[in-house]
């Protein structure tokens, strides 16, 4: 959590209202894509997995679901250079991927009644 909030602390977001319509499919379709797509399906799971939490009395797949989101992105980090990347467009999408995993990995924390401490 602490990595992505570190991200988005040095770089400013572009607001979605840009007017400006992204393409996600080139950035999913290079040697990088299978990874990453892993990630937003990953990201994607939380309400589901929060879901099953409540119906089967069972937190403990909140902290792996947790483990696992950290974990990826923590790949993801270390592979895509983010804030150094040249091309705006791969930039970008670099940059809402960590937003997207950021905002699930502060849900899935908060459901655990886990707060983000401000610095590693």
């Amino acid at each position: 959590m602490v990595r992505a909030s570190n991200i988005f602390a040095r770089q400013e977001l572009i607001r979605a209202g840009s007017g400006r319509r992204h393409r996600l499919r080139p950035h999913f379709a290079d040697t990088s894509g299978t990874e990453i797509w892993e990630l937003w399906l990953l990201a994607g799971k939380t309400s589901y997995v929060v879901e099953q939490c409540i119906a089967t009395t069972e937190p403990a797949f909140a902290a792996k679901h947790a483990f696992q989101l950290a974990q990826q992105f923590n790949n993801f980090y270390h592979r895509h250079h983010i804030l150094t990347e040249t091309d705006e467009d791969r930039k970008r999408f670099l940059l809402v991927t960590a937003a997207v995993v950021r905002r699930e990995l502060m849900r899935v924390l908060a459901v655990m009644g886990i707060t983000v401490p401000p610095v590693m």
